[in-house]
């Protein structure tokens, strides 16, 4: 029993995880109190993309956002879809790729809006 405790544990820790969304930069997509569940292991073999939405490490904490654009120095420019309600790029700069966690999957709460 305890051996399946630790393998859900390594599979929440390490490839899949949910997220709950905290304020409106993603809106209409994306909601406060939504939450989505995170890919955290695709981009070790492939890079994000741009259109991908993405949790990421920022000065401001652990966000959702949207890549627009790769920077060409293993970095990421990001923004919230509701740009009138988002703290992103355009505040902080680019973000490092070593700051994305994942690619925001499948919403678990909230799919009815």
């Amino acid at each position: 029993m305890a051996a399946i405790g630790v393998v859900v544990a390594g599979v929440f820790s390490f490839i899949i995880g949910p997220y709950r969304i905290g304020g409106d930069s993603m809106e209409p997509n994306y909601s406060s109190g939504d939450v989505v569940m995170v890919d955290k292991i695709s981009y070790r073999w492939k890079s994000p993309q741009a259109g991908d939405a993405v949790i990421i490490k920022t000065p401001y904490g652990v966000m959702l956002k949207r890549i627009i654009r790769g920077t060409g120095e293993g970095g990421y420019w990001v923004e919230g879809d509701n740009k009138e309600k988002s703290t992103d790029s355009r505040d902080y700069g680019a973000v490092p790729g070593s700051n994305v966690i994942g690619k925001a999957g499948i919403k678990i709460w909230g799919w009815w809006r």
